[in-house]
């Protein structure tokens, strides 16, 4: 379960109220620790009963900077406070291809009557062949291929439909 879910920084994983029954339990925590090559790094109490029951896990010691465990007063359990020591990463550039929505509907409408007009040919293969040709350089004429770059923005799982249509 772990490794499928690792990504690509490094892991930081909060776990509070870790209350165990008995040392077996603490011992089977640590094996696991071991085995993904993650640390505990909280090493003062952060209850007022004095276990230590909150803590940052982590396979990186380093990006974890300035923790900080202090009664605040306001629970049994001490605030945890740390920064991360990490780089966001940099969003992914790609490039799309995409007509021009500014088109003079008047002289769309003037062009295709025009043209279409003009088609005189009598097998139905050849006009619809011809009229596929003309409309395909009106749209070029009338609307033009754009190539531009966009930034891929992460996307927000709290934007939703309902929101985006209000």
């Amino acid at each position: 379960m772990l490794s499928k879910s690792r990504g690509p920084s490094p892991w930081v994983i909060l776990i509070s109220n870790s209350k165990t029954s008995e040392n077996v339990d603490v011992k089977r925590i640590q094996e696991v620790l071991t085995i993904y090559r993650l640390k505990q790094i909280v090493t003062v109490p952060t209850h007022n009963k004095n276990p230590i029951l909150d803590w940052v896990i982590t396979e990186d010691e380093e990006i974890i900077k300035d923790l900080q465990v202090t009664d605040k007063c306001v629970s049994d359990h001490f605030l945890v406070a740390f920064q991360l020591d990490i780089q966001k990463p940099l969003p992914k550039k790609r490039t799309v291809v995409t007509r021009s929505k500014d088109i003079d509907h008047a002289k769309l409408t003037i062009d295709l009557s025009s043209k279409v007009q003009e088609i005189s040919i009598e097998s139905a293969c050849d006009k619809v062949e011809v009229f596929n040709a003309i409309m395909t350089d009106i749209l070029y004429k009338h609307a033009p291929l754009k190539t531009r770059t966009v930034t891929d923005k992460p996307a927000a799982p709290w934007m939703t439909v309902t929101i985006k249509e209000a």
